[in-house]
């Protein structure tokens, strides 16, 4: 099986929510119409793992040069959009932002805040790897 190194980065909305991306809905991506966190896979060129995370972060909302928390990794098996069995590596680090600081997305269609306390359902439409880690991160299980 394939393995891969991905990073996630929660984006804190001050103390009142998580700001989430709403992933595009066109075939050929993970979990298209979904909503997720912030970040992607890690590219070659990428020094470290935290500055895959940075490259990640400014290239979907413009944020640079923000301090990450590192929360942990988690291991899951998933499949490519090209039906492939692979083993993805999500190394998942936190940032906070102001309240009311607008923070806009440049990929996907566009961003939603899940507030603090807000019950996780099937509405909004969280992918399941979303959906682990951000029940991870409320309990603070990351590894």
């Amino acid at each position: 099986m394939k393995s891969a190194d991905f990073v996630h980065v929660f984006i804190e909305k001050g103390d009142f929510g998580l700001l989430l991306q709403h992933r595009d809905d066109k075939p050929g991506i993970y979990e298209p119409g979904m909503l997720g966190v912030f970040g992607g896979h890690v590219d070659p060129t990428d020094v470290t793992i935290e500055a895959a995370a940075h490259r990640g972060l400014q290239e979907e909302t413009g944020l640079k040069n923000r301090t990450l928390y590192a929360l942990g990794m988690i291991g899951i098996e998933g499949i490519t959009p090209q039906g492939e069995l692979i083993y993805k590596r999500v190394h998942a680090f936190r940032t906070r932002v102001a309240r009311n600081l607008h923070v806009p997305v440049y990929e996907g269609q566009g961003g939603i805040v899940l507030e603090f306390g807000m019950s996780i359902t099937e509405e909004p439409p969280l992918s399941d790897i979303a959906r682990l880690e951000i029940d991870t991160y409320y309990t603070g299980r990351f590894a």
